[in-house]
């Protein structure tokens, strides 16, 4: 609660789970969360496990029919939307994609990426009316898919 002050506001309750995300989650129920988000990859270090097709193939069982997987892909020496847009077009899901620039003094000093994979034809509706700036997000050339024996961490540098 201490740094996540606005799980407060959740007209229901956040589970939160701390740990490593692939490791923690592969116990879960399967088909069962409404929302798994991953927010993992703003520093120099990112866990490039965490974003291969195999770890994103398992959060998708997780997520529940109507259900999403949200990332938080801000960072500023990478451009990690074409590995989940490359992701999505395997895993035969939709992606969308946000980039909010702060608008002002009082707004937040950096900008944030999400990328939210999702299989649901109604979530993805519902994200895009709620904020326009979401944009449907088309696969990305294969060369960019990671896997847990591959990844190209040049090809992403910005």
């Amino acid at each position: 609660d201490r740094y996540f002050t606005y799980l407060h506001d959740c007209p229901t309750k956040a589970e939160v789970h701390i740990g490593d995300a692939r490791i923690g989650i592969s116990g879960m129920p399967e088909s069962y969360y409404s929302l798994i988000v991953a927010d993992a990859f703003s520093s120099d270090a990112i866990p490039v496990h965490m974003l291969t097709l195999e770890a994103a193939a398992m959060y998708m069982g997780k997520a529940a029919k109507n259900g999403a997987v949200a990332y938080n892909v801000s960072n500023r020496y990478l451009h990690l939307t074409p590995v989940l847009a490359a992701i999505a077009g395997e895993l035969g899901v939709k992606a969308y994609w946000l980039s909010y620039t702060p608008k002002g003094p009082a707004d937040l000093e950096y900008g944030s990426e999400w990328v939210v994979l999702t299989r649901s034809e109604v979530f993805g509706k519902n994200l895009v009316a709620k904020n326009k700036d979401w944009k449907e997000l088309p696969p990305s050339d294969k060369s960019y898919l990671w896997r847990d024996d591959f990844s190209n961490i040049v090809k992403v540098m910005n």
